[in-house]
């Protein structure tokens, strides 16, 4: 699942994650759509905000970078 998607799941507002992570909603936006990486130190902060575990943001990330690639292969 993809970051977007715990968020949503969560019914949370960008800009509700972004203030609990004391960060802009470009930000979490940007994490969302893989333009910037996420910072480890966000992680347990968003699986608490989730209601998931460290394991799955981590692998929401991974997921995430996965559909940004698939997309930019698309794109050639």
């Amino acid at each position: 699942m993809e970051l977007r998607a715990l968020r949503e799941n969560a019914g949370l507002s960008q800009s509700y994650v972004a203030k609990k992570c004391n960060v802009t909603v470009a930000a979490v936006s940007n994490w969302e759509n893989r333009v910037n990486g996420i910072a480890r130190k966000y992680h347990k902060t968003l699986a608490r905000l989730y209601g998931v575990t460290v394991a799955d943001i981590e692998d929401a990330v991974r997921c995430t970078a996965e559909g940004r690639k698939k997309e930019n292969e698309k794109s050639y």
